[in-house]
């Protein structure tokens, strides 16, 4: 969209219509022909399924600068391609980072204090290890308190109340929006322009990894270039995932967090740069006094559109039209789908991945018996790299996104020769789960190609070729579900939006901490949301003044943009070693019998042989190359 002129923003058609997944037949599961981007805009030649195919269309360069700093690096121009007039990085940067400028400044400061409305250098650290480091308040103003501390000190404040009333009254606040286009450090980060990578020279292997390498990013561009030339791609992300604050009451938050699609996926990875703002929480109430489940669902749905609504400063032209749209929900899924766009708004379609792994393990579970399936587990031998679970894992409830994960690792190995009732082939059930597992694996890749969304179809069609087993068991009557039905479309998402961690939930499982938990533990556990709020921002504010003071002190110099290269496809297996164990002299017998590894003595001896005599190593029977082994070990040992 056209940043620069937000009337246009009622007339641009709605962003990705979605999908909702309600208990409907199998006929009504289909995805629809306009592939669900943007409305009117006019679609690639590839999204009809050719790949080879290449769009006229291409995004305008812009003649760079030149730069003396660049030398002869010929990989510059490659991927330069923004729209005309697009606007610099900095632009804007500079401008925000300067309203600092007019905070008002405390009584004692000179006009050129870099810290204000800190007094010094000194003053604003302790504000700053207060705040983001520091003990309760209680503790820090007694601290700040102790007589002449605050003088000798020269602080501005002589308790907490007084810190808070500058951080609140003297620190500006800072725009959600404008907090992430216009911070300083994404500034040479950003990506405005459609990219398309390939993985060969002649152009026939697609990649996809960042959000502007996907076909709605490009359609999108083109048709914005012919109404509005130059107009730039902002593209909102909106996540929310409920969370438990507490080990014990049962207490929740259900946060919303805001990035954007400009943003590289290596920079929102990491908590550290704050490249996701809190938006809201959304309440938590159960409404235990409606006894109707049905009327209890439609008015949890309803509150929760609501306060989204609220949350993103959405104002519906028609809330009655929404509202009707909502209700329309158990009558199926593609009457919600009608309903939604009719009314303007996007169905909303819950993460998968770990809801396809639970039911998996019920399935299992039933088909195996749990006793059988946590004896397994039990039996499995110590790994480094696999968590081992004691105690089995089907009674196991709220499991993480890590523990999914670890338990997919060995999921497979435990089913292999298990019995299953009236002494039924397990084939079929290692076909299915094997290809829904290579499904959940090859979906979680951070770069995907032409030829790996082919395997990633060819996984799910094992699945659905071999799922019938769990009908044979009774375990499932049919498998209209939701999550299993999404997975249909898993491909077509990564070709639109590229690969699944540009707009998972899994960044949010860490945003929790910061956000959510160590907010909650900042209050006094009564009214909660209140104070958490206010605690949130108090640290937002610090974080901004902490890098315009950076700003000030460093300067404003121009780097050059940087340009993210897509990542290679070739997996390198590597193999690498600890240069200090943990435990050291280990006997060959206590590998043996600890440690799982049977046949150490035997690959260790054939290993020896064949590096020492490579062309005697066929003849030679294991009594020999045992006695030759054993000999150079003693040999090693004298030494």
């Amino acid at each position: 969209m056209d940043i620069g002129d937000a009337s246009d923003l009622d007339h641009l058609p709605l962003e990705f219509k979605g999908d909702f997944f309600g208990m409907y037949a199998e006929d009504e599961l289909e995805w629809p022909d306009d592939g669900g981007a943007m409305g009117d805009v006019p679609t690639d030649e590839e999204d009809l399924g050719d790949d080879d195919a290449h769009d006229e269309w291409e995004p305008p360069l812009v003649p760079l600068a030149h730069n003396p700093h660049e030398g002869d690096d010929e990989d510059n121009d490659i991927w330069d391609q923004h729209p005309p007039d697009a606007q610099d990085p900095h632009y804007g940067v500079e401008e925000h980072l300067c309203e600092h400028e007019d905070a008002p400044i405390l009584i004692g400061s000179g006009p050129n204090n870099v810290y204000a409305p800190f007094t010094s250098k000194l003053d604003w650290e302790m504000a700053r290890w207060a705040k983001l480091q520091g003990p309760s308040s209680t503790a820090f103003s007694e601290l700040v308190s102790i007589e002449g501390l605050s003088d000798t000190l020269g602080l501005s404040f002589k308790n907490t109340r007084e810190l808070n009333k500058i951080i609140d009254n003297e620190l500006p606040g800072r725009p959600k929006f404008k907090s992430l286009f216009g911070d300083l450090n994404f500034a040479d980060f950003l990506v405005f322009a459609p990219e398309h990578h390939y993985a060969d020279e002649d152009e026939t292997v697609r990649l996809y990894h960042e959000m502007n390498t996907g076909k709605w990013w490009w359609n999108t561009q083109k048709c914005l270039d012919c109404e509005c030339p130059g107009a730039t791609i902002i593209p909102v992300i909106i996540l929310s995932d409920k969370t438990q604050v507490t080990l014990f009451h049962n207490k929740t938050a259900y946060p919303v967090y805001m990035t954007i699609g400009n943003i590289p996926k290596e920079i929102c990875r990491k908590p550290s740069h704050h490249a996701h703002v809190l938006l809201a929480y959304l309440p938590t109430t159960c409404l235990e006094h409606v006894t109707n489940k049905a009327s209890c669902r439609h008015m949890l749905a309803n509150l929760y559109h609501a306060c989204l609504a609220g949350a993103a400063n959405y104002q519906p032209q028609n809330l009655d039209a929404v509202l009707d749209a909502l209700s329309v929900l158990d009558e199926g899924g593609l009457a919600f789908i009608r309903a939604c766009t009719e009314a303007g708004i996007k169905p909303i379609v819950h993460p998968y991945w770990e809801g396809l792994v639970k039911h998996l393990l019920a399935w299992l579970s039933e088909a195996c018996g749990s006793a059988e399936i946590d004896a397994q587990c039990c039996r499995l031998p110590p790994n480094h790299h696999i968590r081992h679970f004691m105690k089995g894992i089907t009674t196991l409830s709220c499991l993480s996104g890590t523990e999914h994960s670890q338990i997919c690792r060995f999921l497979l190995g435990i089913i292999i020769d298990i019995r299953l009732q009236n002494n039924m082939s397990s084939l079929w059930l290692l076909r299915a789960v094997r290809g829904l597992l290579d499904f959940l694996y090859l979906a979680q890749y951070p770069c995907h190609s032409s030829e790996t969304l082919a395997l990633l179809d060819e996984a799910l069609n094992i699945f659905h070729d071999n799922k019938e087993i769990f009908v044979d068991l009774g375990i499932r009557n049919s498998f209209n579900l939701p999550k299993l039905h999404f997975a249909l479309h898993y491909s077509h998402m990564i070709r639109m939006y590229g690969t699944t961690d540009n707009y998972n939930t899994e960044y949010t499982e860490r945003l929790h901490i910061d956000l959510a938990k160590d907010a909650y533990r900042s209050t006094n556990h009564k009214n909660e949301f209140a104070q958490m709020t206010t605690w949130l921002e108090r640290r937002e504010k610090n974080f901004h003044h902490e890098k315009y003071i950076q700003w000030r002190l460093t300067g404003a110099a121009h780097h050059l943009h940087h340009h993210p290269r897509p990542p290679e496809m070739p997996f390198h297996c590597t193999q690498t070693m600890t240069k200090h164990p943990s435990i050291k002299a280990v006997t060959l017998d206590k590998i043996v019998n600890e440690y799982g590894a049977t046949y150490f003595h035997e690959s260790l001896t054939h290993y020896i042989a064949k590096a020492t005599l490579p062309v005697y190593v066929a003849p030679y029977s294991f009594t020999i190359l045992s006695k030759v082994t054993a000999l150079m070990l003693g040999c090693f040992v004298i030494v």
